[in-house]
């Protein structure tokens, strides 16, 4: 059977590997190259339109895949401009709305929107997640995908809402008390002793605290190592000038998994009305953000 825009046409194999057609007299095709042949797995070209013969070109490198395309811009994601982070959003919700989906094909999901988030592209990032769970929250195949997607919509959503964070503190295993932080511009700042760029997210906060800590700016270190002896040592080498809470990311209850974050360093910078001012930021660009909130004095 041949296949031409929708339309299927019985045809007859030929002794020479070659297969010949007879169309309706009615029928008018405008492009006559684009047939395919089921169960041929090459591309077809016409060798002759009187009588129509169509021939597989197994020499032909064959088209790539909606998938394979995907992948590809993927692959390029790191030096994608604004406009095309955007197409690719919209190639990839166009996809999972028409395609039989795979474990993979939201495994993909999970990179984009960790790379939108990174780029702080939070609505972007929102807007593929939700799309996505939409579309597959009752596949009971995609459970860790599923949870992982739920999670991470909250936090990307998280910004002016109130933020409540809960463990115990690594060195004396008490309780944190969230509420002596009200009031405050709060960093919480999630590491691992393990993690290289930490170290230096760890300095630019101890470089903020030294600066602001008496103009009602704070410091909250989440540890999310899973090995307490190695994270009490390096607590105990670098004395750090605020309390640290362990919250092991492998924990049923881990500030990792309530909040999706599958990516360190990361935090939060949380108002003195303990509302999430922002997400993730770093750098030049956290120093800039928590001296101008600080100068301009607002809650």
């Amino acid at each position: 059977i041949a296949r031409h825009q929708g339309n299927e046409y019985w045809c007859q194999y030929r002794e020479d590997g070659r297969f010949q057609l007879t169309l309706p007299s009615d029928l008018a095709i405008d492009d006559i190259e684009q047939f395919e042949i089921r169960f041929v797995d090459a591309p077809i070209r016409v060798t002759s339109k009187s009588p129509l013969i169509l021939e597989p070109d197994h020499n032909a490198k064959p088209s790539p895949t909606t998938r394979e395309q995907l992948k590809a811009k993927m692959r390029k994601m790191l030096t994608a401009s604004p406009d095309e982070r955007q197409e690719l959003v919209q190639a990839f919700t166009e996809f999972l709305g028409s395609e039989e989906v795979e474990e993979t094909d939201l495994v993909g999901v999970q990179q984009i929107v960790t790379f939108l988030e990174s780029k702080g592209d939070l609505q972007l990032a929102s807007q593929l997640c939700h799309f996505a769970l939409e579309q597959f929250s009752n596949r009971p195949d995609f459970t860790s995908q599923i949870d992982w997607l739920k999670s991470t919509a909250s936090r990307l959503s998280i910004v002016g809402k109130p933020l409540q964070i809960h463990g115990r503190i690594a060195m004396t295993s008490e309780e944190l008390d969230w509420s002596a932080y009200e009031n405050k511009l709060v960093l919480v700042q999630f590491w691992a002793t393990w993690c290289g760029p930490c170290k230096g997210d760890l300095n630019l906060a101890l470089s903020l605290h030294d600066q602001y800590s008496e103009q009602d700016f704070c410091v909250l270190g989440v540890s999310t190592d899973t090995a307490t002896g190695q994270l009490a040592r390096f607590l105990n080498d670098s004395d750090f000038p605020w309390t640290t809470i362990h919250s092991p990311i492998d924990a049923d209850d881990s500030l990792s998994k309530q909040f999706g974050i599958t990516q360190i360093p990361f935090n939060f910078l949380v108002d003195k009305n303990g509302r999430v001012l922002a997400v993730n930021l770093r750098g030049e660009e956290l120093a800039k953000f928590v001296a101008m909130r600080l100068k301009s004095n607002t809650p």
